[in-house]
């Protein structure tokens, strides 16, 4: 007992010590921050360096009073980080730069986490900056009324300087959360990278803690090991934790409003710290039965508990200060006793005891932040997250080494089980377990004849919805335009439910046709079906289709050295359906009031046609690829479609022996041809 109770005394002075060691450094001094220069060639700079401070603990500052007034002159250098712990105080910081970029060139301001509450930023709009005139204000977090922000896993906001000048920028923070804060200006098109990489990252994690998570509840529900119950619901938080920290929940803090958006947060990191102090315990519980470190879980886990109903009345700042020391003394003291189980050789306790001080390392200092004590450098930050990811699948390889230890040690009591049993009753244990098999053998052969006829019969029900639903779609969507065309204009309301009857019709009959002619490009009947049509009225044909189609965009046809009378061999289905892909993709990535042009021209013994628009183009790097299945360029942001249209361009060249490209335009936009050829006795070589 004295030895346990040796461990629980190391451990608390451990923690404070370590505490006491991070703690003293005052970010601030007299000085005045550096100038941040931003010049033609800037991508990104941290904001970490080139801020001055002014503390507001009564909030009773004002924009004016510390841009023109007397406490312009309070600012004090930020010389570290931004972290200020768990405070209700705001804080005004105050940015220099130096601008010497083109004017109006977009910028962002990026801040993270994603849960502070609100951040007023004062960007001027005049060079002079004379009066609170001059400025604009930008207001994010989730406390913010309004939001001036790109949607990204971190607080942003794009702004412009009007000209080259010295600007002085002006930045009001506060929250119910730890002011442990990181910010930086970057170029637009640096932020979406920033915002894209981190999305990714930020969703894999998610998605890699969550089906941990049901893993280790799976292995739970067979094996009734509290342990690993425990250690699911402490990755479920984890998960939901990363959820609020990535900006992904930004829409339900937009509906919730604070305070309700706060709690998400604030209870979601105590649950962690519950659920992590439960998984403590429930190992020591396992392992030695130490009394005195499961009473201190216990009675951590009541207080956390506490400090949840506490934090629905508001008293989130005084009891969470309390949580994070007291979780560090439990992270120390688990840490301890899993090198003692390592030493005594138990199963996967010496990989969790190295998760556990590698935990341990991050942890401490972390926590310090949290509560002010320290201003952590971003290679510390980074390393926190690295490592947070390194003591989970510790933590994980340990869990599984036992499993792997108590599923051997459950098949070894089943074989001795059985054994004992067929000693007693050998002959009857033979029958019926013979007879068991037989009824499982022909229990499994039956639902294996079931699941065969459930997915012929699923085959065959796609296969009517996908052929079937074509007409009565057509006559629905015809009747709906003809009731738009005869209603009353004045009738808006009604015109604005047909608009959204033929949106919705339009978007489901797109899907049957890609469906149907990606079966007809790949199914037995993909080559061409050659026969003789006239060119100009079939291509007519298809640009007013195509017209209707496209609600009033102007297609614009036009035919060169293509006589009126002039037939050709060609599949008339095959490319009515590539013209149009090309068609529909010129109208859905071009600015509405801007003209498609499709031209028809004979070029030596070839039939070109040219689809041309004014839209945003397609990246350099991507034209190789955008024939491909599937693939949809990295600009098409919220356009929808399915990736495929291209790609059967491609096939209904191939299977005329022509050839399909697809280029920018020498201002902006794209010019797709399809090359398909006249002399059919060259166009069978090709195929051939």
């Amino acid at each position: 007992l004295r030895s346990k109770w040796r461990i629980v005394i190391s451990g608390i002075f451990g923690a404070l010590a370590l505490f006491l060691t991070v703690s003293g450094a005052d970010a601030a001094d007299a000085s005045q921050a550096p100038d941040l220069v931003i010049g033609p060639d800037f991508a990104k700079q941290s904001l970490r360096g080139y801020l001055d401070v002014i503390r507001d603990p009564r909030h009773q500052l004002s924009f004016e009073d510390v841009a023109f007034g007397a406490e312009d002159m309070s600012f004090r250098r930020v010389r570290g980080g931004v972290a200020y712990g768990y405070t209700p105080d705001a804080f005004w910081f105050r940015l220099v730069v130096d601008y010497r970029a083109a004017p109006d060139a977009p910028l962002v301001f990026s801040f993270q986490p994603t849960f502070l509450d609100d951040i007023r930023i004062y960007i001027p709009t005049n060079p002079q900056q004379l009066s609170g005139i001059d400025y604009r204000e930008i207001a994010i977090g989730d406390h913010a009324s309004h939001h001036d922000v790109m949607v990204a896993p971190f607080l942003a906001a794009p702004f412009t300087f009007p000209a080259a000048g010295r600007y002085v920028i002006y930045i009001r923070v506060e929250s119910s959360s730890s002011l442990l804060i990181s910010g930086a200006i970057s170029t637009f098109s640096e932020a979406k990278a920033a915002a894209i990489k981190a999305s990714f990252i930020y969703g894999a994690l998610i998605l890699f803690y969550s089906t941990l998570g049901f893993v280790f509840l799976y292995f739970n529900i067979r094996m009734k090991a509290y342990v690993l119950f425990w250690f699911s619901l402490f990755l479920f938080m984890y998960a939901l934790n990363l959820f609020s920290a990535s900006g992904f929940n930004i829409q339900f803090n937009v509906l919730a409003k604070p305070p309700y958006s706060d709690y998400l947060s604030q209870i979601s990191f105590l649950a962690l710290h519950f659920f992590g102090v439960g998984f403590a315990c429930s190992v020591v519980r396992n392992r030695d039965g130490a009394k005195v470190v499961i009473y201190l879980c216990r009675g951590l886990m009541a207080f956390i508990v506490l400090a949840m109903l506490a934090t629905l009345l508001g008293y989130y700042n005084f009891f969470i200060k309390i949580d994070v020391v007291l979780v560090v003394v439990i992270l120390l003291i688990f840490t301890s006793r899993n090198i003692w189980f390592g030493a005594r050789g138990y199963r996967g306790s010496r990989i969790a005891a190295a998760a556990c001080v590698l935990y341990a390392c991050v942890l401490v200092p972390y926590h310090g932040a949290l509560l002010g004590l320290i201003a952590p450098s971003p290679a510390l930050i980074g390393a926190i997250a690295i490592c947070n990811l390194v003591f989970i699948v510790l933590i994980t390889i340990s869990l599984l080494q036992r499993i792997s230890s108590t599923e051997k040690l459950r098949r070894q009591t089943e074989r001795l089980r059985v054994s004992r049993r067929a000693e007693r009753s050998a002959t009857a244990l033979v029958r019926d377990r013979t007879e068991e098999l037989l009824i499982a053998k022909e229990a499994a052969e039956q639902a294996l004849r079931q699941e065969r006829n459930a997915q012929a019969e699923q085959l065959r029900f796609v296969d009517v919805v996908t052929h079937q639903y074509r007409t009565p779609l057509a006559i629905i969507r015809s009747n709906i335009m003809a009731i738009r065309h005869t209603s009353v204009a004045a009738d808006k309301a009604n015109r604005k439910r047909i608009a959204l009857i033929e949106s919705a019709i339009g978007k489901l009959v797109e899907i049957m046709e890609v469906s149907l002619e990606r079966g007809r490009m790949e199914g037995p009947s993909g080559a061409a079906q050659l026969k003789k049509v006239n060119l100009i009225e079939t291509f007519e044909k298809i640009a007013s289709h195509n017209a209707v189609l496209a609600s009033g965009r102007e297609i614009d046809c036009r035919f060169e050295r293509v006589d009126s009378s002039e037939l050709a061999e060609i599949d008339p289905d095959m490319v009515a359906i590539a013209v149009s892909n090309l068609i529909e993709n010129a109208v859905k990535f071009s600015p509405a009031g801007t003209v498609v042009s499709m031209t028809v021209a004979r070029e030596d013994e070839n039939l070109v046609v040219s689809v041309e628009d004014e839209g945003r183009g397609i990246p350099e790097g991507e034209i190789a690829s955008v024939a491909r299945r599937y693939f949809r360029g990295s600009n098409a942001g919220n356009v929808a479609g399915t990736g495929l249209g291209l790609h059967m361009v491609t096939q209904v060249a191939a299977a005329h022996g022509g050839s399909f490209s697809i280029g920018p335009r020498p201002v902006h936009g794209v010019v797709a041809r399809l090359i398909l050829p006249l002399d059919r006795s060259r166009s069978d070589a090709v195929c051939g």
